[in-house]
């Protein structure tokens, strides 16, 4: 009987030892990034990556926080609150004339904003706008892009009369007459026209004003989470090979989470570019847009000349996602 349990003693201290000395699997390590961004066309990339789990792939938990425009996501991120946001060129050359040091990495997209009329305001072309009542979110991109849409039909904003608006509020505003015209995104084009019915329309601006969307963090966040910046673009780099592969599905997608018509999206997608990449063109832009600033005054006291953009652009993330992606720097 002692022989017996001596061997099942000597064969449980054996599995225990063959048991420690098995190679144990390190934690699952999960980086936690809040990253904020409107619900729009324009976030394909982050909705893609988000539905298809390209974000959990490359070891993100991603907390997303919804706003309505590109600033108030910039906003969110400079105080702090936010650790990466997507945003339009707009309110980033206004933190960089205000020195303050943000961190682009890449563009997402670029696409055109849409003005579209009540049929009863009488705007038939562009040179109709002057003496109109225009609805415009002042400090996003419709600002700039309106602007360069009076400059086409040889207006300045003085010719019309700016209404101050938030993009959701447009279609409403238009509807109701507060305004003749928006100037402005999906869904809230497809909003507005639901509203009007056969009374909306929709300008020609083609080729006028192309606007970027672009992913943005604080430097010093950046100092310390380079690696949680390269997932995030890896993530992206996914989306972008998804959305190249699946456009129905892509589509689909987006219908459902932007909360527009399938059409809409469909009719919209001509309109945008969906690549992530840094290029000369994301810096001419940058570039271009402090040109309006300081013709118009829209920019802190004391600044007179463009600034230098390669200083907040920071190509290390992307290089080590997609060297290819990164040219011109």
């Amino acid at each position: 009987m002692t022989a017996l349990w001596s061997r099942g003693a000597a064969s449980s201290l054996v599995l225990l030892a063959g048991a420690i000395l098995l190679p144990v699997a390190p934690a699952f390590a999960v980086d936690k990034v809040s990253l904020a961004y409107t619900q729009t066309l324009y976030s394909a990339h982050i909705i893609i990556a988000r539905e298809k789990g390209y974000f959990t792939k490359h070891d993100l938990d991603v907390e997303p926080k919804l706003f309505t425009a590109g600033r108030l996501t910039l906003d969110a991120v400079m105080a702090g609150a936010i650790d990466m946001c997507a945003t339009a060129e707009t309110p980033m050359t206004a933190a960089v004339m205000a020195q303050l040091p943000i961190a682009v990495v890449a563009r997402m997209a670029k696409a055109t904003p849409t003005t579209l009329v009540n049929g009863d305001s009488g705007i038939k072309t562009l040179q109709d706008l002057k003496g109109k009542k225009l609805g415009v979110s002042i400090g996003s991109g419709s600002e700039v892009y309106l602007f360069n849409v009076l400059a086409k039909a040889g207006l300045k904003p003085s010719d019309t009369t700016y209404v101050n608006l938030r993009p959701e509020d447009m279609p409403g505003a238009l509807a109701n007459g507060s305004v003749d015209a928006i100037n402005t995104w999906q869904p809230n084009i497809a909003n507005a026209e639901r509203l009007l019915g056969g009374k909306a329309k929709v300008l020609d601006t083609a080729g006028i004003y192309n606007e970027t969307w672009d992913l943005v963090m604080m430097q010093d966040y950046l100092k310390t989470h380079e690696r949680q910046a390269t997932a995030m673009l890896r993530a992206l780099l996914d989306a972008e090979a998804f959305i190249r592969d699946n456009r129905a599905e892509t589509i689909d997608i987006l219908s459902k989470v932007v909360g527009v018509d399938r059409n809409v999206v469909e009719s919209s997608w001509s309109n945008f570019e969906f690549r992530v990449a840094l290029d000369p063109a994301l810096l001419d832009i940058l570039q271009a847009h402090s040109r309006w600033r300081i013709a118009t005054g829209n920019l802190p006291q004391g600044v007179t000349s463009v600034p230098d953009f390669r200083k907040v652009i920071f190509t290390g993330p992307l290089n080590a996602a997609d060297p290819k992606r990164v040219t011109g720097y």
